[in-house]
């Protein structure tokens, strides 16, 4: 998988917030899910210009933990690792989002307690329960690992 695809897929979930607020059109939407779903990589020019504020945030992050821009190490620990602290901080559009917003931005790990179909249903640490759509992982099954981001399985884990 490109690293572009990779990013995608997490940083998609962000897509439907942007659209609701004018950022991008309903066409550059579903491009984006269509490629998310499909683990295609799109333009790197889109992704930073749709997906700005990870874009920048990301960009703290090679300047001051030393990433290498555009790899599957930043990608993969600024949305497991400090994409929440970014949140918990109230930075950027953060400061003004109602708590239940930010709880549905939070990127967290959890297990598939029942699973089928087009959505699963996932307990996180600390036992809260939701259902997370299966688009950008395909099937999953009861006991499966992943990672959800607003209310999508991004990423299956062992």
């Amino acid at each position: 998988m490109k690293i572009e695809a990779y990013f995608l897929k997490y940083a998609f979930p962000c897509a439907f917030i942007t659209l609701q607020r004018g950022g991008i059109d309903r066409k550059t939407y579903d491009r984006l899910e269509k490629a998310a779903i499909e683990g295609r990589a799109l333009p790197r020019k889109l992704l930073e210009k749709v997906f700005a504020a990870a874009d920048r945030r990301m960009d703290i992050l090679v300047r001051e933990k030393k990433y290498k821009k555009w790899s599957f190490e930043l990608v993969r620990d600024y949305y497991w690792k400090w994409h929440d602290m970014f949140i918990k901080d109230g930075e950027g559009s953060y400061a003004f989002a109602p708590k239940v917003l930010k709880d549905l931005c939070r990127v967290l790990p959890g297990m598939v307690v029942r699973g089928g179909g087009e959505a699963v249903v996932v307990r996180f640490k600390g036992g809260r329960v939701r259902p997370v759509l299966t688009d950008l992982t395909g099937p999953l099954k009861k006991g499966d690992k992943v990672i959800v981001h607003y209310g999508y399985a991004v990423e299956k884990i062992i």
